[in-house]
């Protein structure tokens, strides 16, 4: 199976019990829960979400999935409790047996002792543990233009404080904050900061930093 070794640890979701939580430390991603009836419960109250995408090889073909990424409001197991986890909404039968999987984005928070040969597994919570999970406050992609000393952008994110400000796909940027646009610059942007972006044509825009899913 390609579960085995894998932790499975009894839980809850948001409050509702008897559900299962897999340990992958093989998955660099913070959670993924699949498509199906927990997902569409969760994504009923509206929540709102922004899209990723993933992919396997499978009999040797790549096979592109368009998902979801959420907020899962609470993932509790063996007395810890997890909150306002990224989660992706990934194909069926990536997480299953189990409801959620948590992966080194999220495992990293306790120090972990696995004792393979008797089935048993020690966690502690690190320094880390209560610290809030990142999540994207701007919205955009950006890479390396062919304008000097410019980036251009990739995509918006639906909903987000770029969308909202008026960024579109293509735009080219040439300063941040007054500064030569680095691609890296917007990733140190932190919610609540407002960041200034100039076009190539001299028009600016103004980004307030906020969470968005």
């Amino acid at each position: 199976s390609k579960y085995k070794g894998r932790p499975r640890l009894p839980g809850s979701i948001e409050g509702e019990g008897d559900r299962e939580v897999t340990f992958d430390l093989g998955a660099t991603r913070f959670a993924k829960i699949e498509e199906g009836k927990l997902a569409n419960r969760m994504m009923a109250d509206g929540r709102p979400w922004i899209p990723n995408a993933s992919g396997v090889i499978h009999d040797g073909e790549f096979m592109r999935h368009d998902g979801r990424t959420i907020t899962t409001k609470e993932i509790a197991f063996a007395g810890f409790v997890l909150r306002d986890v990224p989660t992706d909404i990934a194909p069926k039968d990536s997480v299953a047996p189990s409801d959620v999987l948590l992966g080194v984005e999220a495992l990293s928070r306790f120090d972990l002792i696995f004792d393979v040969g008797g089935k048993r597994m020690w966690m502690r919570p690190n320094a880390a543990y209560d610290q809030p999970f990142p999540h994207r406050v701007v919205g955009v992609d950006v890479k390396i233009s062919s304008a000097a000393g410019a980036v251009e952008v990739l995509s918006v994110a639906v909903n987000s404080p770029a969308e909202r400000a008026g960024l579109r796909q293509g735009d080219i940027i040439t300063r941040i904050d007054g500064h030569i646009a680095m691609p890296d610059a917007l990733a140190r942007v932190k919610e609540g900061d407002t960041v200034e972006l100039e076009r190539k044509d001299g028009s600016k825009v103004r980004i307030n930093a906020a969470r968005f899913y």
